[in-house]
This record gives structure tokens, sequence and C-alpha cells, in this order.
């Protein structure tokens, strides 16, 4: 089993009191994020990207936006552990505002799909030419629970990368260092770790196109 990538670290600056060394950490604008509340968007995003060519036979669309593209997909956008799904209502006054998937008891866990669509429209992106992973933040041995848990959901063969608590993006970065030309389409959960995927050490912004699922908003 694949060992997480060694991550380099950046070199601290200690402070100045003239402050010469203000330059020396220069400062990164966010990288655009967009919010979606629904996993349908996912794929108008993907093609929005492409409209200029939205003309052309759908083999050949289909070949140039997704399978020339990568789409990483943080499992916690997929399903939710149904404690934490109960919680997180519970914390939102008591009512779910979302309709949710499928529940599926997995060992001792009971998890439940983001969205009725989700797993269709992860399959969709599959069957188009798109090569879609599923990422952890997880320790590696943990790969083949989270592949039983997304072949339970419906998704066949998943390929699954946990990144043993490294930032997502330089762990993407370490896999996929050159993406073939192509774009990669980021899809989580959290706005920091969006963020990660976008740095001196992980990728271009022109490169990347992250997508923040928004799971308790509708």
């Amino acid at each position: 089993m694949a060992s997480a990538p060694v991550v380099a670290r950046i070199p601290s600056v200690a402070p100045s009191p003239s402050g010469e060394n203000k330059r020396a950490t220069p400062v990164v604008a966010p990288a655009k994020v967009h919010k979606i509340t629904s996993c349908k968007e996912v794929g108008r995003i993907v093609e929005k990207f492409f409209e200029h060519i939205s003309d052309i036979p759908v083999a050949d669309f289909n070949a140039l936006a997704y399978g020339a593209n990568v789409l990483v997909v943080d499992v916690n956008t997929v399903f939710v552990d149904d404690a934490i799904l109960e919680e997180r209502i519970d914390e939102l006054g008591g009512a779910d505002c979302k309709i949710r998937g499928p529940t599926k008891k997995i060992g001792e866990t009971t998890f439940t799909a983001v969205e009725p669509d989700i797993i269709t429209q992860l399959s969709e992106f599959a069957k188009k030419g798109m090569k879609v992973v599923f990422i952890s933040d997880q320790s590696d041995k943990a790969e083949d629970t989270i592949c039983k848990q997304l072949r339970a959901f419906g998704i066949t063969a998943p390929q699954v990368w946990c990144t043993n608590g490294a930032p997502k993006g330089l762990y993407v970065k370490h896999k996929l260092p050159g993406l073939d030309g192509g774009l990669l389409f980021a899809l989580g959960d959290t706005y920091h770790q969006l963020q990660t995927y976008v740095s001196a050490m992980a990728f271009k912004a022109k490169r990347v196109v992250l997508i923040q699922y928004m799971t308790y908003e509708a």
C-alpha cells in the first residue's frame, strides 16, 4: 500500500524589529471557490469551462470536458456518519435542510448519502471519461474500509487516496504532478482544505477549479 508523500516544509522567517523581512512571506490571495448546495451543480461547473466548444459532437465534447480532466472528491461530500449528521441537524434547529440519499450500515456504523443523486452524478462523470478519485485525510490504513463504504453505496471499483493528515492539495500534487495538461476539479466540504490545492507547492490557480459542497445548506 502506498505511503503518504513527504511534504516539504516552508522555512519560517524570524520576525525583524525593523520590518525588513516583511517581503519574505508574500501575501497570496485566496483562490476562487464555487459554493454549491446540490451535487447536480458540479456537472454544470465542469461544462461551463468548456461552453465555448459546446457545439461540437457530444463524444468530442465529453472527451475534452471530462476525459482530459480529473475530479477529486472528498468522501465527506458523498456520505456522512449518521451520528455526525444527527448532531449537526440538532445544532441547526432539528430540521434537515436537504433530502438525503440512502442509508447503509457498514460494520458498526451507519452512513447516509448526502443527496439521493450523488452516486448517479459521480458515476455519470466516470462514464463520460473523467478520472474520479476519492480522497480522505485518514491514515492509508483506512483505504480498504473507505473503498468498502463507497462500494456499498454503488461506486464500482473506487480509487481512494488517504493523505495521513497531510494537506489534500499537496498530496494530490504528489500523485498528479503534471495533470497531463488537463484541469483538476476539487470537490470538498471545507474552505480551508480546498485552499491547499493552490500554492507554490501544489497547483497554479489556473489549473484548479475549487468546489465547496455545502452539506448543511439548502
